[in-house]
């Protein structure tokens, strides 16, 4: 959980309360706020999460920040996907869209368009948003692409490069620069240690900007 924290640049206490519940309130006034997040398992009382947790964090963190879509709006698609149609893991299906305008999320069910109320919506005003979580054609993620900056817009999200994937068959899941097994860490302790950006990526055989881009992420997940 403290990694998916730190790679997806959220405080831990979000991430907790996303995946196992927690209690607002002052004592003797508390509400319950349950998880979104099924965890992959639990060790005591400690979440323990999968890849496919760290992508179902990420869509829902882009949700929030990217979409401004209302957490309970999110809530009642992920209960309808499971309870109705049997989704395991709503939050990875990969025909999920947003409308920007009416904030308002959506699934592809069947070819037709199927929100939290059961309304249905034209798909030309639909907009995806998982462009950065690599799916196979069977709909399983299997690797995602954070970012090295947080984008204040859609805009920018979509148009931010891809410099850093997390893969679980690569490295042991930690987040490398693309196209090769170099962590991230690595790139920040090389730079610690007095090396430029310019040695390090010529060393790796990178650009500048991947290597700037390693070093951001692990500096903004420190």
């Amino acid at each position: 959980m403290t990694d998916v924290a730190r790679y997806l640049s959220l405080p831990k206490p979000t991430v907790r309360a996303w995946v196992a519940g927690t209690k607002t309130g002052r004592q003797g006034q508390q509400r319950k706020f349950h998880r979104v997040i099924k965890p992959a398992k639990l060790d005591g009382i400690t979440p323990v999460l999968s890849f496919v947790n760290l992508c179902e964090v990420y869509t829902l963190s882009s949700l929030r920040r990217n979409h401004r879509i209302n957490l309970q709006v999110i809530r009642a698609l992920v209960k309808r996907l499971i309870q109705e149609f049997g989704v395991e893991h709503p939050l990875t299906y990969p025909k999920l869209y947003v409308d920007a305008n009416a904030r308002e999320l959506f699934a592809d069910i069947a070819n037709s368009l199927l929100s939290a109320t059961g309304q249905l919506a034209n798909a030309a005003v639909l907009a995806r948003y998982l462009e950065r979580v690599e799916v196979e054609p069977s709909g399983v993620p299997i690797r995602v692409f954070p970012f090295a900056n947080q984008p204040s817009t859609l805009k920018e999200a979509q148009a931010a490069p891809r410099y850093v994937v997390i893969d679980p068959l690569r490295a042991f899941g930690r987040a490398c620069i693309v196209g090769t097994r170099v962590p991230i860490e690595e790139v920040a302790l090389r730079f610690k240690a007095g090396e430029s950006l310019d040695q390090i990526a010529a060393d790796f055989g990178r650009t500048r900007n991947e290597c700037e881009a390693a070093l951001r992420l692990y500096q903004r997940a420190a």
